[in-house]
This record gives C-alpha cells, sequence and structure tokens, in this order.
C-alpha cells in the first residue's frame, strides 16, 4: 500500500518546523492547567499527541502508509492515556473554595466571654431607657458624709421612673441604704429636674416630656459589700416604710448574669 502524500510530506518536514511544534506541544502539555475547566484535558492529550507525533515521525521515519498509520495513531493513544492517567493521579486534591468571611470565622477563636463588675452591670443595666446619671454626696445618721452614684432611668412611654444606687466597698454600706430609704424621694425629684426630655412621634397629638414623670417608688441598690440576711430584711422594711420597693444587687447578681450571658453565646 503507497505511502500517503500529506503524511508523508508531514513527517519529512524540516528540523525548523517541526521543533516549533515539539516546543507548542510541551508548552500545551505544561498550561493546560490555566486553560478553563472544559478545555483543560483537550489541551493536555492535544500537546501529548502533537509531541509525540512529532518526535515518532522524526526519530524513527517509520514507513507510514494506512496500515501503519493505524497501528501509530493506537500506539500514540496508549501512551497519552498511561500518561493521562499517571498525571491525574499525581495531581492533588482540588481544594475547597472558602469564603472570606468563613475564612475569618474559623481563623479566629471566639471571643472570651468575662464576668462583669457590679459597677458596669449598674452602668449597663436597663439601657433601653434615657438615663440621669449623678454622683452625690449622702449623710448618714452619724453625721458622715459618703459618696454615691446615682442614676435614674425614665420610660417615657410609660410615663414612670424609677431610681438606681451604686454604693463602692464600704464599712458603712447598711446605714448608707438606711439613708438612701430617706432620701430617694428627693434625690429623683432633684435629679429629674436638671434634665429635661421632649419628643413627640409622628402623627400624636401632643409632645412627651419627662417632666411629667412619676416617680414608681422603685429602687435598685448595687452594693460591693454584702449584707447579712438579716440585714436585708431590715432594710426592706426600711424602704416599705417610706413606700418603696427595693431590690438589691452584689456579687450573687453578678454571678448570675454571668451564668445567663453564657447560655446565650452558646445559643
Amino acid at each position: 500500500m503507497q505511502d500517503h502524500p500529506i503524511i508523508r510530506k508531514f513527517v519529512e518536514l524540516p528540523w525548523y518546523v517541526k521543533l516549533p511544534a515539539l516546543i507548542a506541544g510541551f508548552l500545551m502539555n505544561a498550561a493546560a492547567s490555566q486553560f478553563p475547566a472544559e478545555f483543560q484535558l483537550l489541551a493536555y492529550y492535544c500537546g501529548i499527541g502533537l509531541a509525540l507525533w512529532v518526535i515518532a515521525g522524526s526519530v524513527w521515519h517509520w514507513t507510514l502508509n494506512w496500515k501503519t498509520l493505524d497501528r501509530s495513531c493506537i500506539t500514540v493513544g496508549a501512551v497519552i492515556g498511561v500518561v493521562a492517567t499517571w498525571h491525574a493521579l499525581q495531581r492533588p486534591p482540588q481544594s475547597v473554595q472558602v469564603s472570606s468571611a468563613q475564612q475569618a470565622r474559623t481563623a479566629q477563636p471566639p471571643a472570651q466571654i468575662l464576668p462583669k463588675t457590679l459597677e458596669t452591670l449598674f452602668q449597663t443595666d436597663f439601657r433601653q431607657f434615657l438615663k440621669v446619671q449623678k454622683t452625690i454626696d449622702v449623710t448618714l445618721l452619724n453625721g458622715q458624709k459618703i459618696q454615691m452614684r446615682i442614676a435614674i432611668p425614665e420610660d417615657i412611654e410609660a410615663n414612670s421612673m424609677f431610681l438606681m444606687a451604686y454604693i463602692p466597698r464600704s464599712p458603712h454600706t447598711f446605714l448608707i441604704c438606711v439613708s438612701l430609704s430617706g432620701e430617694a424621694e428627693k434625690i429623683v425629684k432633684d435629679l429629674s429636674s436638671e434634665a429635661e426630655v421632649r419628643y413627640k412621634w409622628p402623627g400624636e397629638s401632643s409632645q412627651k416630656t419627662s417632666k411629667t414623670l412619676k416617680f414608681s417608688g422603685r429602687v435598685y441598690a448595687y452594693h460591693e459589700d454584702e449584707l447579712s440576711p438579716r440585714q436585708l430584711v431590715d432594710l426592706t422594711d426600711f424602704f416599705l416604710s417610706k413606700g418603696l420597693l427595693v431590690q438589691f444587687r452584689s456579687e450573687e447578681y453578678v454571678g448570675e448574669s454571668f451564668r445567663n450571658e453564657l447560655l446565650r453565646s452558646q445559643k
């Protein structure tokens, strides 16, 4: 069977034509990973096939006719299959694309939750209300003056306000609370008169103002030094005799607040 003229011309091409074709085949194989996904295998196989075809035709100069052409195609195809299989087995597994937000959540450990101090809780409790705050001097029954921080949360929608007091560490915590029960009404009246808030929601007929707020009689006392159960009972009676409802908050309240915050963070 005579050699096909087109095949013969391809094999007998000069070296300066075959060499660029050989380089092109290797470059196509090396750059296959840069092609779009749907063209990677095509570029890979074409690169190997072009390189092997040029090498086979140039080195061995086999006699190419339709019979040898069939054999050479089978040989080249088998070599391509073996090399492609080896290449696929050596390729590392594809990495999963992770968004930057997911990487940040994975890389950063969860923020550590620390217990708040009693003073911090005094500042952050009832944050949904407007607050008027001030440091005042309280005169004890023995005539001694002690500084105490107070705050008045104002619930303008409910037209009411109440009193909060922070009592720092002191050996006179019990006496400070007794004085607070007698001066609570005056403290609320004086402090609430120092600032006024007015606002009017769209569609409403009149303004709301903090000047019309009524003292509810509720008092929250935050005290650093512990009070005995007997002292708590006596102080509750003192406040009740003045028409006041008192709630004492100390280290036990700090621990309970911390436990509740931990439970919320786990949800």
